[in-house]
């Protein structure tokens, strides 16, 4: 018997549309619906949609089947030969284990923790050992694929967008440093929720959760919050974020009022709005 031909490349393009706009849009039930015919059109051969279809479950507290459709397809353990890269109607197979080995593990890890399930939380993670240098390989890989896919870009001009873009996301290295610290602070582990609260920082320093943790817990003295701070990666635009994270973390000193003031220049000069400028707080 013949197999069924393969769905239209406009129509597979159109349910990812679909499902992503179903999910900015909270229609959780929906996306879930979609995302479900758009891997059956693909039989399960496209990592970019499986993930995309447990991100719909996920959104949609279906914890158990996005483990199971993860499990089915052994996207938590390096990726199956049966599973392509990304999204693969433009051909560019296994040209990264399961799309992205990492994001598959921060949602596995996710569905355990909403679920209370901490030690599978911590076991699914790892020791992170590897964490960043995966990352780097892995998103470099999906970034390709996913931009010759999606709009025909030549994987040589990449290079050059990838300098011009300001998008910032937060990295996935960060991401699961943070869920690591979260499993071990469910576990009561606090020393261990600290060190992983501080990677995950110093690994993104945009991923506030970790140093909201660190500070509400009151994991750090005056000293280390100093320390921890004064070395995180900022670039020279940023440094209003180290500034904000000094004022909300700085509770054993009294605040040099003098250097905040002229911080407070600079960000108004960086575009924050004159209301952050001291000239207009008189």
């Amino acid at each position: 018997m013949d197999a069924p031909p393969a769905p239209p490349r406009r129509t597979l393009l159109k349910l990812r549309e679909v499902v992503h706009d179903c999910l900015d849009k909270h229609l959780s039930d929906s996306a879930v619906f979609f995302a479900d015919k758009l891997v059956s059109m693909t039989a399960e051969t496209d990592a970019g949609d499986i993930f995309l279809y447990c991100q719909a479950l996920f959104a949609g507290k279906h914890f158990r089947r996005a483990l199971t459709v993860m499990r089915r397809n052994e996207l938590l353990s390096g990726g199956s030969d049966t599973v392509r890269a990304g999204h693969g109607v433009g051909g560019h197979d296994n040209a990264a284990p399961a799309g992205g080995t990492l994001r598959f593990k921060l949602l596995a890890a996710r569905c355990f923790a909403a679920t209370r399930e901490w030690d599978e939380c911590l076991a699914v993670l790892g020791d992170g050992e590897a964490d960043e240098e995966t990352e780097t390989s892995e998103m470099r890989s999906l970034r390709s694929q996913q931009l010759e896919t999606t709009h025909g870009i030549e994987p040589g001009t990449i290079e050059t967008r990838d300098a011009e873009s300001t998008t910032k996301s937060i990295s996935l290295t960060s991401a699961l440093r943070l869920l690591r610290g979260e499993a071990h602070a469910a576990l009561e582990n606090k020393p261990a929720a600290r060190v992983w609260f501080t990677k995950a920082l110093t690994a993104d320093p945009f991923c506030y959760q970790a140093f909201e943790q660190l500070i509400v817990n009151h994991m750090l003295s005056a000293d280390e919050e100093r320390e921890l701070l004064s070395g995180l990666n900022f670039s020279e635009e940023d440094e209003w974020l180290r500034f904000l994270y000094t004022t909300m973390g700085k509770k054993y000193d009294e605040p040099d009022v003098q250097s905040s003031l002229e911080m407070l220049e600079e960000i108004g000069k960086v575009g924050f709005g004159s209301g952050f400028s001291s000239k207009n707080n008189g």
